[in-house]
């Protein structure tokens, strides 16, 4: 939190999670930050799933409120493991809200060793579009 003669600005994030001894954790949180004059509240949970010793599938939603508007936010995650050094990321989400979407989704490969490299493949949609590669 801070203050100056004009400004007053917040910034707060809470959050639970609980995990099952059986492999999923649940998580849930609220923000609140200041944008100017207005305020900005986060509503978001999460569900992580250890299907198989080597899979992780994730899914998050959140709902958030600027001004009186509302935007609704959803995203896909799913994680494999192979071995110790080689994990693969892909993920995918999307936003709406105010009559309007933003999509993005990324790829991403990581050979772990004395170095780590890393490729990272995303693609994004919406006001804009972008692609990017990183190697």
């Amino acid at each position: 939190m801070s203050k100056d003669k004009q400004n007053f600005s917040i910034q707060s994030e809470c959050a639970a999670a609980y995990t099952d001894p059986r492999g999923p954790t649940y998580s849930v949180g609220f923000d609140v930050q200041s944008a100017g004059k207005d305020l900005i509240y986060t509503v978001h949970s999460n569900t992580k799933l250890r299907t198989l010793k080597h899979h992780i599938a994730d899914c998050a939603m959140s709902l958030t409120s600027f001004g009186k508007k509302y935007y609704v936010g959803a995203k896909l995650e799913d994680t494999i493991l192979i071995g110790k050094r080689l994990k693969f990321v892909m993920n995918a989400g999307q936003m709406r809200g105010s009559g309007e979407v933003a999509y993005g989704g990324t790829f991403e490969a990581t050979l772990r060793g004395k170095t780590t490299l890393a490729l990272l493949q995303r693609k994004e949609d919406g006001n804009g579009s972008k692609e990017s590669s990183e190697t």
